[in-house]
């Protein structure tokens, strides 16, 4: 990443120029080797900076594209900066995460998944062009029995990060799984269009009321179902859900049934199901790029997400 300083001054020339004046020193709330986010306290309210890594700084064009073309509900962006890799956004609220922990509200939250849905199924009519904004964000169907080859092939990487040669050796015969699972659910004739890349509770903001959806530095384009799937499992870790609770289940029919248009209710479930075995590469496939940001030492603070996940990719798969 560029330099922290470099960027805040940026930003403080760049709000000094809409007339919005710093009034505190800048206050780092987020720090990451791929991301670091600032909040920038102004004569408007808080601001936020971020400054990103080369692989996830197309974040930007991309929220510009949702936020003219799609949807209201993601970042307002205010000014971007394409040589620091950083831009800046308005205040969008409190975190959901947050707001659940306190008081759980069912409408809130299956509200957050219809809103994505809908963002999802809009954005369908502007997949070239956001495709248009990275390669190496293209994580569709058809794309991704040669990516999971690819990605087994890179033993220092699986090894590294906790894997044995045995279940290395446990995902090359699930080769042809892969490829069967993504032509199942290429069947559905389900559009592939935006996918989050980290969609869950702690990345949506809301606001008197109003929901943004932020973070999108992990986006890719795939199967939307990917992030229904990511969202349900992050409830199960932080708010204790299970698949059985009726909070869960309503949530799962709230999504789904945006995509009506595209099937059955029965139909769309069973594609979930498989959409739910395939998200556990896609995930270890999207991680892999936060990895290559880590020196030693911080590695050790990530190390095990990609293993982990691969080991619940061959239990489900297998």
């Amino acid at each position: 990443m560029h330099d922290i300083l470099e960027c805040i001054n940026w930003a403080k020339s760049s709000l000094n120029s809409l007339k919005i004046q710093v009034l505190e020193e800048p206050e780092i709330i987020r720090a990451m080797p791929w991301s670091c986010v600032i909040c920038l306290k102004t004569s408007s309210g808080k601001i936020y900076l971020k400054i990103m890594a080369d692989a996830f700084a197309n974040e930007p064009a991309l929220v510009r594209i949702l936020y003219d073309h799609i949807s209201k509900n993601v970042a307002r962006i205010l000014c971007s900066n394409a040589e620091l890799n950083c831009f800046i956004s308005e205040d969008a609220g409190t975190p959901l995460r947050n707001i659940l922990k306190e008081n759980f509200s069912v409408d809130l939250f299956c509200q957050v998944l219809k809103i994505y849905a809908r963002l999802q199924i809009k954005s369908i009519n502007h997949i070239d062009k956001i495709t248009a904004l990275g390669v190496n964000n293209d994580r569709r169907l058809d794309n991704l029995p040669h990516l999971y080859k690819q990605f087994i092939t890179k033993k220092d990487l699986l090894e590294s990060d906790g894997l044995t040669t045995s279940e290395i050796k446990r995902l090359y015969k699930l080769v042809p799984k892969v490829e069967l699972l993504c032509k199942q659910l290429l069947k559905y004739n389900i559009p592939q269009t935006i996918e989050h890349g980290d969609f869950h509770d702690n990345n949506i903001l809301v606001q008197d009321g109003f929901i943004t959806i932020n973070d999108w530095g992990d986006w890719i384009i795939s199967h939307p179902f990917f992030s229904c799937v990511s969202f349900l499992e992050s409830a199960k870790r932080n708010h204790l859900l299970q698949e059985t609770d009726n909070i869960y289940l309503e949530a799962q029919k709230t999504y789904l049934y945006e995509w009506r248009d595209y099937g059955s209710e029965l139909k769309l479930s069973n594609a979930l199901k498989l959409a739910q075995i395939l998200r556990y590469f896609v995930f270890a496939l999207s991680f892999s790029r936060v990895e290559n940001h880590l020196n030693l030492n911080q590695f050790q603070s990530y190390k095990g997400y990609i293993a982990k996940s691969l080991r619940d990719f061959i239990i489900t798969a297998s």
